[in-house]
């Protein structure tokens, strides 16, 4: 265990999770709870979205702001969080086989060895590819100045934010699912650990608490207004992008701790998001288990909600804790670390020479 982590960094990185988690519950395809016909789920609804919309940001600054200062390249963590969607894949895609919810056949085993290819992952596959550039980032970062910095924030978040929140014809129509907007946030929070100093005080932390209730509420609104309900919930959209900082810097700004049961269960969160969001698992899991269908006209809905999405979490978690214990054992053993050490070291030179 790395003794210098910040926990307060990774309750926010759990918290993050649990909020993704919410997403996927709410989601009209998945867990449906938006689905609900009934006034005040219907409000309700659209206010946890519009907050749990913020946790994918919220996980990408907080990975921006360790990559910075990172002393390798992200090709270990790269192959190692490939292996791990590569086990949850297999596993889950021969237990739905057995179960008889797929048919198998060799054009759905090779998708689950490159869910990529099919739309799958978008996180996993735009976040590897974050790992695999942000060294060259770093190095262009390093030839900026502060105002230079400052000013190539200004012009990402005006052309791939500003822009498709408000207007039409943006550059990049992905609604922040590719790479540019992970990008974004790499830049803002680069700049927030090179430039912004904190000082554990109660006025930044009332100020962050307020600008991410302020986004959060405009984003409630636009999501019902007929211009913008197709992009407040973009994950490029502005007052996402405000909110998921505003959040951030409030942990920030806490009193750093270093507590071995948080960074035990932060480090599970991977594992989380790739075994709860198994496409083969997910009917199973929101309906066929927590029966969210039951409770979309529910006056319990949102009780049903929070129990459900840290029940998902707590389950997968300690899968996941399992699956480390006996993967440290296994195939880390098995693995030729000292090939891709090589090869990160090599890559490390030609970067930076």
């Amino acid at each position: 265990m790395n003794n210098s982590r910040n926990s307060t960094l990774e309750i926010l990185r759990i918290i993050s999770m649990i909020m993704v988690i919410g997403l996927h519950y709410m989601n009209k395809t998945i867990g449906g709870g938006l689905n609900t016909a009934l006034k005040v789920n219907i409000i309700s609804s659209h206010i946890f979205e519009s907050i749990c919309i913020t946790s994918v940001n919220v996980f990408v600054l907080i990975s921006g702001y360790f990559m910075l200062s990172a002393k390798t390249t992200g090709l270990r963590k790269a192959v190692d969080l490939y292996l791990v969607m590569l086990f949850y894949n297999l596993s889950c895609f021969g237990i739905a086989t057995a179960m008889g919810q797929y048919t198998f056949s060799v054009q759905e085993l090779f998708f689950a060895f490159f869910p990529f290819f099919i739309g799958l992952r978008w996180f996993l596959e735009t976040y590897i590819i974050l790992l695999i550039i942000a060294p060259f980032i770093n190095k262009l970062l390093d030839c900026l100045n502060k105002k230079s910095h400052e000013f190539l924030i200004f012009i990402q978040i005006m052309l791939f934010s500003i822009w498709p929140s408000f207007f039409a014809g943006a550059p990049i129509h992905d609604g922040g699912y590719g790479i540019t907007n992970f990008i974004t946030l790499y830049f803002i929070s680069s700049y927030i650990r090179k430039y912004i100093s904190f000082k554990n005080t109660k006025k930044t932390r009332f100020i962050s608490l307020t600008v991410f209730a302020v986004s959060c509420s405009a984003t409630t609104v636009s999501s019902f207004l007929p211009y913008f309900s197709q992009r407040a919930w973009s994950y490029c959209y502005i007052f996402n992008i405000l909110a998921s900082a505003a959040l951030f810097v409030f942990f920030l700004d806490l009193p750093k701790t270093n507590l071995k049961i948080v960074n035990t269960i932060s480090g599970t969160t991977f594992g989380v998001y790739i075994l709860h969001s198994m496409l083969y698992f997910q009917p199973l899991i929101y309906h066929s288990i927590l029966h969210t269908e039951l409770y979309y006209d529910s006056e319990y809905q949102t009780l049903h909600f929070l129990i459900c999405i840290i029940l998902v979490f707590a389950v997968c978690a300690i899968i996941d804790y399992c699956r480390q214990r006996i993967w440290n054992v296994t195939v880390k053993k098995l693995l030729d670390e000292s090939r891709l050490i090589k090869m990160e070291n090599d890559w490390e030179k030609r970067i930076m020479n």
